[in-house]
């Protein structure tokens, strides 16, 4: 009963890995690569604990250089999100 409680315990711990792009939407982030007008940079950006980076498309369709601060407004698509630069 005791070994069985114990691995009942063990299981409880463990967490899905499952990247839920959805949990980025709000946060801030750091440009990677300089997100163009009309068209996609990347943004590295903490989600689920861990660094990542996506491609990503400006809100409003302004340029927005590499180091740059932004928020992520949305997801686009399952690898696309949409950012706002912070004011």
């Amino acid at each position: 009963v005791i070994i069985a409680g114990i691995f009942y315990g063990m299981r409880r711990m463990q967490s899905e890995g499952t990247l839920r792009i959805d949990n980025a939407i709000g946060k801030e982030g750091t440009v990677y690569l300089t997100i163009p007008e009309h068209g996609s940079g990347q943004v590295s950006v903490v989600v689920q604990g861990g660094l990542r980076q996506f491609e990503a498309g400006s809100s409003g369709g302004v340029r927005i250089p590499t180091g740059e601060r932004v928020r992520i407004v949305r997801v686009v698509s399952a690898h696309i999100l949409e950012v706002e630069r912070l004011e």
